[in-house]
């Protein structure tokens, strides 16, 4: 497909908030057909971009716009989307495009693009994984995950070429500083995810998540969490870690965000699959500006007991840095939805509370279905937490998405909102074949915010939309 960028007004939010990762090994993937329903979404005017921006009617008003576009000018699927608000007040959006390299965009905020698409990574090594944050200096950041032209042998039918994370600065206008670097030190054949963490110091840091133990026994050995920081001239400046090596092996999902005293946290989802001394549930480890621990791993939520490959009772965390220094924190906690807000000590400033009414058990078995919590911080020191909750149906899979603000002091401002939905025809979500609909915000001026995600429709498959509300 080709996507032009179309302006399309919007009723309500119309996608998910916060990063999920992207996945897979070798990619590939064929678009599940669907639908998506419940946006009131309609296209404006025709036209196309071409290096610098929309023509024509396509032209959104400037104060105060609220609407959607669609990124890109690449024909195919288009999949995990990233964004990031940079210090002069226009926000980036990267993607990976339908020939496996990673693009980035600038737009304002009336939601029109500044300057040309990018083609953010080098070399022809297919890429995925898309990821963005911005630098202290104005700049950006982009990450992702390649395959660097290998493919260990294992036993079993199948094969996987090894990959490796990649990172490249760009400054304010787009243009590139310095080379891109290889950030992992070993390889791997699946990497579920790749967030950058800009810092105050002008450096950044990069957190990801990949399986430690193939090729003996990719689904007994454990996914890990891996790090690396690099300084502000764009070198290295600490070895390849994990982000605690008593739990290294245990690591599923994680969120991280920048702190206000330099440093970061990581906030993610254990699962004991090959450690049994190693309990499930969703932790929170924090480290200073150098990238050093700064004290013991919490376990806020799980099962706290261990044991081969057991499954948690805390899923999908989320983490959000407040203005205030402080950071608000989500995750799925049995069949609730739960949020938690902490000063800039790290010291609870409220109890857990529910984000809405249980999740019941949809589709076969009685489980409750997966749901998704994501975050972003508001310019007006509130924010929105969005989510959306899997409901399966084999072979089907339908994505149904819900919103709501919250002021400084946490109080709810305004009720839940429903976001829509699509249905999809299989759990395929596309090439790279990612663990949930990739979706990632940034605020906007005057309390609004942006919103990107991986969205699919049946007649033009997977693209990214932009929105602001």
């Amino acid at each position: 497909m080709v996507l032009s960028t179309k302006w399309m007004p919007v009723v309500g939010f119309l996608f998910a908030l916060a990063a999920c990762g992207g996945g897979g090994s070798s990619g590939g993937g064929e678009s599940a057909s669907g639908s998506a329903s419940g946006t009131g979404v309609v296209t404006v005017g025709g036209g196309e971009t071409g290096g610098g921006g929309s023509t024509g009617s396509d032209t959104p008003p400037t104060a105060e716009w609220v609407g959607s576009v669609m990124v890109g000018d690449q024909a195919g699927d288009q999949t995990t989307p990233g964004i990031a608000r940079l210090s002069s007040g226009e926000s980036v959006v990267v993607w990976t495009a339908a020939d496996r390299t990673i693009r980035a965009r600038r737009y304002n905020d009336a939601g029109a693009t500044v300057g040309a698409e990018i083609v953010a990574n080098t070399g022809t090594a297919p890429a995925l994984a898309a990821g963005v944050a911005a630098l202290a200096n104005g700049g950006f950041v982009v990450t992702w995950m390649a395959q660097d032209g290998t493919t260990p042998s294992r036993t079993g039918t199948h094969e996987y070429p090894l990959m490796n994370v990649y990172a490249k600065r760009f400054d304010s206008t787009g243009e590139p500083v310095g080379p891109q670097i290889k950030l992992s030190n070993e390889s791997s054949y699946y990497f579920s995810q790749v967030v950058p963490v800009a810092l105050a110091d002008g450096g950044y840091v990069v957190v990801w998540a990949w399986d430690v133990a193939f090729p003996d026994m990719p689904y007994y050995g454990g996914p890990s969490l891996r790090l690396r920081k690099v300084d502000a001239a764009g070198n290295p400046a600490s070895p390849e870690q994990p982000v605690d090596a008593q739990y290294d092996g245990t690591a599923v999902r994680f969120s991280a965000a920048p702190m206000a005293d330099g440093g970061f946290i990581v906030f993610w989802q254990g699962r004991s699959y090959s450690r049994i001394d190693a309990p499930s549930g969703v932790r929170l480890s924090r480290f200073d500006a150098t990238a050093t621990l700064t004290g013991p791993t919490r376990t806020l939520d799980g099962s706290g007991t261990g044991g081969f490959d057991v499954a948690s009772t805390a899923y999908n965390p989320a983490i959000a840095t407040l203005r205030d220094g402080g950071y608000v924190l989500a995750w799925q906690s049995g069949d609730s939805l739960v949020m938690q807000r902490f000063n800039a000590a790290g010291t609870a400033a409220t109890s857990k509370q529910p984000l809405g009414p249980r999740i019941a058990p949809t589709g076969y078995g009685s489980a409750p279905p997966m749901a998704h919590p994501m975050l972003a911080a508001l310019s007006n020191g509130g924010f929105v937490v969005a989510w959306h909750i899997r409901e399966d149906a084999y072979p089907a899979v339908t994505y149904r998405f819900s919103a709501r603000r919250f002021d400084a002091s946490g109080a709810a401002a305004g009720e839940t909102l429903p976001l829509g939905s699509y249905t999809t025809a299989s759990e395929n979500l596309g090439p790279g074949r990612v663990g949930c609909p990739c979706s990632a915000a940034a605020p906007s001026s005057n309390g609004h915010f942006f919103l990107v995600s991986q969205w699919h429709d049946a007649a033009t498959g997977w693209d990214i939309r932009l929105t602001r509300q």
